[in-house]
């Protein structure tokens, strides 16, 4: 029996300061020229996805439309920015009790650890790389997968159930992110999930989204473990 456990990264796992907003800035001017933190404050971050974010804040800029093709440049450009930026950035911060569940879910060989995430696939890994956690996630969802997270939590699980031999039985999935758009894309999908009142939503507004189960943090690893393990 085996059973899939998605995280999200952003304010659930890790905070990595300012790296992202300073390389969407520098993918927008060098892209088109024009500096877009006058704008950066404007467009929701929170839950979404980074195309999402990425075509808001540049048809913000440019007061037009953003082609498929402009958008994907910026995105490939906004990677190699971070990639440069993500081990020079202020604020990074690992969230309390993330390193100690992962490192004990990780022990256990009937729990699959995914990502469900609105990060580009590339820039997910690239978020988790001063942590070290990238090495617990072989699958996930992610932006570069959807604009839709309950389609990036589909895609998730799907990965997570092909690495499953046919002839096992899953049990019923966790999710556990920060955001009130996370606890939605979960229960849409009739996935356990835990709220973490570690980003810019209450446990009271967590639990009001429907959350199954909300804690402050991560650090009670056993309460949380055990409860992942004995659903």
């Amino acid at each position: 029996m085996y059973r899939i456990v998605l995280f999200d990264i952003d304010a659930t796992l890790i905070k990595c300061g300012d790296a992202a907003r300073r390389a969407v800035r520098a993918a927008v001017e060098e892209s088109f020229g024009v500096d877009s933190e006058s704008c950066w404050s404007d467009v929701p971050k929170h839950g979404r996805t980074d195309p999402l974010i990425i075509k808001d804040l540049c048809e913000l800029l440019l007061c037009r439309r953003l082609t498929q093709t402009e958008l994907n440049g910026i995105c490939n450009a906004y990677l190699e920015k971070l990639e440069k930026l993500i081990d020079d950035t202020n604020g990074y911060k690992v969230l309390p009790g993330a390193a100690a569940l992962l490192n004990k879910l990780a022990k256990n060989d009937s729990i699959l650890l995914g990502l469900q995430t609105g990060n580009l696939e590339k820039g997910a890994f690239l978020k988790l790389k001063p942590s070290g956690f990238g090495v617990y996630f072989s699958f996930g969802g992610y932006g570069s997968d959807s604009t839709d997270r309950a389609e990036i939590v589909r895609t998730a699980l799907r990965r997570g159930e092909q690495r499953v031999k046919k002839h096992k039985d899953l049990l019923r999935p966790v999710l556990i992110g920060d955001t009130i758009h996370d606890i939605d894309a979960g229960r849409v999908n009739s996935v356990f999930t835990i709220g973490v009142a570690t980003g810019i939503y209450s446990a009271g507004e967590l639990k009001k989204a429907g959350a199954d189960l909300v804690v402050d943090n991560l650090s009670d690893t056993d309460k949380i473990t055990g409860l992942i393990t004995q659903l």
